[in-house]
């Protein structure tokens, strides 16, 4: 938890620094930092389906 904490923490305080040294605005900046969230996804989506027709389990 506290790891999650200091991550989103330093996106905060990282966020207006980048817009004003590269200049993408905070739609831009905040579609790029979704990318990683939207490929766990996937990830998930793609090994839970593969696990259940493998006979994985718990």
């Amino acid at each position: 938890m506290a790891a999650s904490s200091i991550r989103h923490l330093s996106r905060v305080y990282s966020i207006p620094g980048i817009e004003e040294d590269l200049g993408p605005n905070k739609a831009t900046l905040g579609a790029v930092s979704g990318i990683p969230l939207r490929s766990y996804a996937a990830g998930q989506l793609i090994n839970g389906n593969l696990a259940d027709k493998g006979g994985g389990g718990g």
